[in-house]
């Protein structure tokens, strides 16, 4: 997955269905970090105004996979904070599920 802008490359994320966590994830298990976004399932984003935008998933068919993720770039997160001060720890992927977006204030 791709998403770039005027300015180039936004986020790039590659790799495949996994059949578990990466080792080194600080969950201990996918029923973990499954509760955990189902619990915070709000997120957040800088709009070009540069303030935070927020937007809420909802869903009562929650299921979560993991996703081995072989690259991932984000210019944002590279901006903040520098390719070696941040550390990737896994990625997750909903499938077929049927949801509700809505928008959350920062």
């Amino acid at each position: 997955m791709r998403f770039d802008d005027a300015q180039g490359e936004v986020v790039s994320v590659h790799g495949a269905i996994a059949c578990e966590l990466p080792e080194t994830s600080v969950f201990g298990s996918l029923t973990e970090v499954s509760q955990y976004f189902r619990q915070a399932s709000v997120g957040y984003s800088c709009g070009a105004d540069g303030r935070l935008h927020g937007v809420g998933f909802c869903t009562d068919s929650w299921k979560v996979e993991p996703f081995g993720v072989v690259q991932a770039r984000s210019r944002l997160i590279e901006g903040w904070f520098g390719e070696a001060e941040a550390t990737f720890d896994h990625a997750l992927i909903m499938r077929d599920v049927p949801a509700t977006w809505l928008s959350a204030t920062a």
